[in-house]
């Protein structure tokens, strides 16, 4: 299958000194559905962040499309449109993704930028209002909305330029169970189009419902274990090591599991 990303020895340390990744190597082909799981601190932020180009490796490579990314990379205005048009990153906290007057024009911010038809805009976003129930949003300032309704917005603003790849962090946070829910549907017909979709989180059961694969992230900073969501999700030892699970969880997620493998994945 054709790569998306190739992560060889990556290690990235905080002014230098505080250690955010280290030695991480992974693969993302493209199409794939990865979690990527660990416990506060354990670098799945840190990761994605690195992946969105938004900061570079003290040590390793990443290559995306075929090509390394670093700071070179994006002094090439082609290469930068093309993979900023590609690939989105979801903040843990909406708020640092959200800084337009209003919703509407946080929503047409990226896809101008990217000098997008308009035409083309206007259908997609329109959409988007429509799929999320924000149209109602559009004329009040982001900072005057809910946890979930800002969660909401900040997801539309990222699939309006129409993305292949899209990074979550935390999709799931500070939101109620009728929104996660909305938010598993949305990404799964996502990634039933064909779109890369690579989420951090520590959110088991939504894990469940979108990965394919999945990365564990030790507090350590490295990658202490991967493997099909099956096979990761069903190894409680392994889950409670790393700050997954609690050990009194154990009966409920083996019951859980067998209810999955009898009845199929439970709705919300």
């Amino acid at each position: 299958m054709e790569k998306i990303f190739e992560l060889t020895d990556i290690e990235f340390a905080y002014l230098g000194k505080f250690i955010g990744l280290n030695k991480v190597s992974l693969e993302i082909a493209k199409g794939e559905s990865v979690a990527v799981l660990g416990a506060n601190g354990s670098g799945k932020s840190t990761l994605l962040h690195l992946m969105a180009g938004l900061i570079y490796p003290s040590r390793g490579s990443i290559n995306a499309f075929n090509r390394r990314i670093d700071k070179n990379a994006f002094d090439d205005e082609a290469f930068r449109q093309y993979f900023r048009k590609r690939v989105v990153l979801l903040f843990q906290n909406s708020e640092a993704q959200l800084f337009s007057p209003t919703v509407e024009e946080e929503l047409y911010f990226g896809p101008l930028q990217l000098d997008l038809a308009r035409r083309e805009i206007d259908k997609s976003i329109d959409g988007l209002c429509r799929l999320l129930d924000i149209k109602k949003l559009l004329k009040r300032s982001p900072y005057q909305l809910s946890a979930g309704e800002k969660r909401k917005v900040a997801i539309a603003s990222i699939l309006a330029i129409e993305p292949e790849v899209l990074l979550l962090d935390e999709p799931t946070a500070g939101l109620d169970p009728r929104t996660c829910r909305e938010l598993m549907d949305l990404i799964l017909e996502y990634h039933g189009q064909g779109k890369t979709i690579i989420t951090a989180t520590h959110d088991l059961h939504f894990v469940s419902e979108v990965a394919d694969r999945i990365y564990i992230l030790s507090e350590e900073k490295t990658i202490a274990a991967s493997g099909a969501q099956e096979e990761i999700l069903s190894n409680n030892e392994l889950l409670n090591l790393h700050n997954l699970v609690h050990v009194h969880a154990h009966k409920h997620k083996d019951m859980w599991h067998k209810h999955l493998h009898q009845h199929g994945r439970p709705d919300a």
